[in-house]
């Protein structure tokens, strides 16, 4: 499937092909197998490190738009129609479903969710996830990672917590728990992924124990205490985008001093046999792997 100045996915695997993609990465020295993934490319809009436009693909409603219809069937059809075009051109996983609860209704992120009711969220999910993994994985599924774990719905003040000022996440009344019950459908319903947000709970208090204010990406009580020990979930957790290397901790150089300015920029794709990013060094070219992602506002 082509790609267009909007989408520009289908540019590299023209040029290698999936095969040639892979014997590459079997000539990197570790051997690693490269599975590319996708944030949501089905939008009529644009939204920067969040939805892609459509492009060569068919354009849907998002998320919100979706749940609006009523209609669990139609996220399933959208799931199936996704998933078709997303193995032809080699994608093989999926980061979304997004199912946080959009409770804070002035946050931004919340056009990616079903909404701010668990119970449709929950059943947008089921049939979302059969629509694009099947019944269970296997050489026609794309793998989903479902996020943001534990919900990233509730932010203090509607900000975003990719940056400094919106890191603080909320759970007024005491709903935490109202916030987990899509994720412990999306581990039922055998997602292949969980993918924990950026933000850090603040003054979250959780059967009796004070949780850190670390962000949840790290947080040992969240990751390991609630999804592996309690949840039971014992399958692959795959941070959020640049957890480590996008951070704010120097002053933006000017524009001809950043990397990137004079050289090749770095490429990720996300590894689901232990989440960890495959880094594309210049080996891997004779072309960006995955498209060009627009820089932080610093």
């Amino acid at each position: 499937m082509p790609g267009n100045g909007q989408n520009r996915f289908g540019q590299p695997l023209r040029v290698l092909g999936g095969d040639g993609l892979q014997k590459l990465a079997e000539g990197s020295g570790h051997g690693i197998p490269v599975t590319i993934s996708t944030d949501p490319r089905h939008s009529q809009v644009e939204n920067v490190a969040t939805a892609l436009r459509s492009g060569a693909f068919s354009t849907w409603p998002e998320a919100l738009g979706l749940a609006a219809l009523r209609d669990p069937e139609a996220v399933r059809e959208f799931a199936g129609i996704a998933r078709r075009e997303y193995l032809a051109v080699g994608i093989r996983t999926a980061l979304h479903p997004q199912i946080d609860l959009a409770t804070e209704p002035r946050w931004a992120r919340q056009s990616a969710t079903f909404g701010a009711d668990a119970a449709l969220t929950i059943d947008y999910l089921r049939t979302y996830l059969e629509g694009f993994q099947g019944e269970e994985l296997g050489p026609d599924s794309v793998a989903c990672v479902t996020k943001h774990f534990p919900g990233g719905g509730p932010q203090k003040d509607s900000e975003d917590p990719r940056f400094p000022y919106g890191r603080e996440q909320v759970y007024p009344g005491g709903r935490f728990d109202l916030h987990l019950e899509p994720f412990l459908a999306a581990v039922e319903a055998g997602t292949a992924a969980i993918m924990p947000y950026y933000g850090m709970p603040v003054g979250l208090v959780y059967r009796g124990r004070e949780i850190e204010e670390v962000g949840f990406g790290y947080n040992k009580q969240i990751i390991t205490g609630v999804l592996r020990d309690e949840i039971g979930y014992g399958g692959v957790v795959v941070t959020d985008w640049q957890l480590v290397s996008d951070v704010h901790r120097r002053p933006a150089r000017p524009r001809t001093q950043r990397a990137g300015a004079g050289s090749p920029p770095r490429r990720i794709a996300h590894a689901p046999a232990d989440g960890r990013p495959v880094r594309a060094t210049q080996r891997l070219r004779p072309g960006a792997l995955l498209p060009r992602r627009q820089p932080r506002v610093q």
